[in-house]
């Protein structure tokens, strides 16, 4: 699904910014889809599935992607503290007792080009997008920035990070010679970024944002996804 999302991504994001040449150097935010970013857990469990299963870690370790939780009985750990728990009464989701997260990366494209921090090439993901960019002239961390968010919540749980978005926002404007941004969207990105860009005003999206590309928003929503949570796919 990745490989195909990059060749079909680096050829609309061509395509786009070859129609509008100017905007070649146009700062870019990357908002990735779901399961486009890494995200770190910490475990402080009193119980667990599985013998096999830590209960404590010292420091916060990568839980996706890596390929190592994925393989058998493993991958019973993995369910256990990936998982969210729903509440009926706010209507929101909460990690299981004993879980932190957190999702590293803000700003940078490192934890968007790269799922698995080993760069092994299963996790690749907006790496040739990123690619095809800087060789456009644009440069990483500068002109091309990250904006990963915990994509196992929706969008009305997302408050804090759609205000970090913003500042990142307006601080890339301000970076770069208060050029307005140009927004990258893939999938499940799309609308989270539409869902963002609904809770600003028109002056400051007039001002801020130049243009938001979309690589197969999933406008009308994803059953695949929700056969993905169900009862998992072969990629």
């Amino acid at each position: 699904m990745f490989l195909k999302v990059q060749y079909i991504s680096v050829a609309c994001i061509f395509f786009t910014l070859e129609t509008l040449s100017w905007a070649y150097l146009n700062p870019v935010i990357l908002i990735p889809g779901d399961g486009g970013c890494q995200v770190e857990a910490k475990l402080n469990k009193s119980s667990v599935v599985h013998y096999i299963c830590e209960k404590i870690t010292k420091d916060y370790f990568t839980i996706w992607l890596n390929l190592e939780l994925l393989v058998p009985l493993v991958i019973d750990c993995w369910i256990d503290n990936i998982k969210l728990y729903y509440d009926n009464n706010t209507r929101t989701t909460h990690n299981p007792p004993g879980v932190q997260t957190q999702v590293p990366g803000f700003g940078i494209t490192e934890t968007v080009e790269w799922l698995d921090p080993s760069h092994a090439s299963s996790g690749s993901y907006f790496n040739d997008v990123v690619a095809t960019l800087v060789s456009l002239g644009h440069v990483r961390n500068k002109t091309i920035k990250g904006a990963p968010y915990d994509f196992r919540k929706a969008p009305n749980e997302n408050v804090e990070y759609f205000v970090y978005l913003k500042k990142l926002i307006e601080d890339t404007y301000d970076e770069n010679d208060k050029t307005p941004v140009i927004i990258i969207a893939h999938s499940m990105g799309g609308p989270m970024a539409l869902y963002f860009l609904n809770l600003q005003t028109q002056s400051w999206k007039d001002k801020y944002i130049r243009s938001i590309v979309t690589l197969s928003g999933v406008w009308g929503g994803s059953m695949k996804a929700v056969k993905v949570y169900a009862i998992g796919n072969f990629f």
